[in-house]
């Protein structure tokens, strides 16, 4: 009875330590509602060998993008948002990567690399809606009636 309740112990033990350990990589929740988000790796960067940022409260629909990242001593840094490669320039210690694109809403960041000592990132996320088609023919006919009200009112005015 004893040795039973020791293992249980034990095990309790190691699941509360197990509970307490922090994640392998450093995960961020960013909110992007305005358009425009800003991020920085926080924490130990790219521990388990990489990020995930997540761009949250952003509705559904397909958007033009820009990402733009900067970091410094990161080797073999990759950056992909959606599953689309960013473009990776590296000069020394530094490296910076762009990409703009069009692709669809939820955003979802992966950055993947080597921190070297003090490695730390930073970037920017913008995103500009694409309006539906049925937007457009909406828009278009709104200008067009509003075009046909004024011509009309003018021959009135002129008879």
């Amino acid at each position: 009875m004893r040795d039973t309740m020791k293992l249980k112990m034990l095990a309790l033990a190691a699941a509360l330590s197990l509970a307490s350990t922090p994640a392998f990589a450093t995960d961020l929740v960013v909110d992007l509602s305005s358009g425009t988000a800003s991020f920085i790796g926080q924490s130990i960067i790219l521990d388990g060998g990489d990020d995930q940022i997540e761009f949250t409260n952003l509705p559904a629909g397909t958007y033009d993008f820009l990402l733009s990242l900067s970091s410094q001593n990161i080797s073999n840094l990759t950056a992909t948002l959606n599953g689309q490669a960013a473009t990776i320039t590296e000069l020394g210690l530094f490296s910076f990567a762009s990409l703009a694109s069009t692709g669809d809403s939820p955003f979802v960041l992966v950055l993947t690399g080597t921190p070297g000592a003090r490695a730390l990132y930073s970037g920017e996320l913008a995103v500009t809606q694409i309006p539906e088609p049925g937007t457009l023919a909406l828009l278009a006919a709104g200008i067009g009636g509003i075009a046909g009200m004024g011509s009309s009112v003018r021959r009135k005015a002129q008879a």
